[in-house]
């Protein structure tokens, strides 16, 4: 798993980089980031074109990947985002892997990682908000 400190030398470096994205040109308007998986709106396919290659040029050791929109859907995480007409649909994403297990309290897993799953399902989801995106902000081209 590396060192110790590897996770907070990876968010401060994330953090430096969504910074520091109005400097490798052509800024998205609209991006969140979660760990290390950062979402991107942009006003123009054109405008992804130019800012992805600069993108994966700011670090050689980093590399990123991209998903395009689909006939209005995009994945971000577990959620699948839908554009119609108003505005963003968001519902729960499962891979196509996805088999529905999770771990049973009996198994030999450690407990803490048993009650942090149930604390994370009990507490922190149904709390969940998310915020609507302007769909006119969003470029299909």
């Amino acid at each position: 798993m590396g060192s110790p400190t590897a996770p907070l030398v990876a968010d401060v470096f994330m953090n430096w980089l969504v910074d520091n994205l109005s400097k490798i040109g052509c800024s998205p308007h609209i991006i969140f980031r979660y760990v290390d998986d950062i979402f991107c709106a942009f006003d123009s396919k054109d405008g992804m074109d130019k800012f992805f290659p600069n993108l994966n040029k700011v670090h050689s050791s980093v590399s990123f990947s991209k998903e395009l929109e689909a006939d209005g859907q995009l994945t971000y995480l577990d959620v699948l985002l839908t554009k119609n007409e108003n505005g963003i649909e968001t519902t729960i994403y499962r891979k196509n892997t996805h088999a529905g297990l999770y771990n049973k309290w009996e198994s030999l897993s450690p407990k803490q990682y048993k009650k942090c799953h149930t604390k994370l399902v009990t507490s922190f989801l149904p709390n969940l908000q998310l915020v609507p995106i302007d769909p006119q902000r969003i470029s299909t081209h």
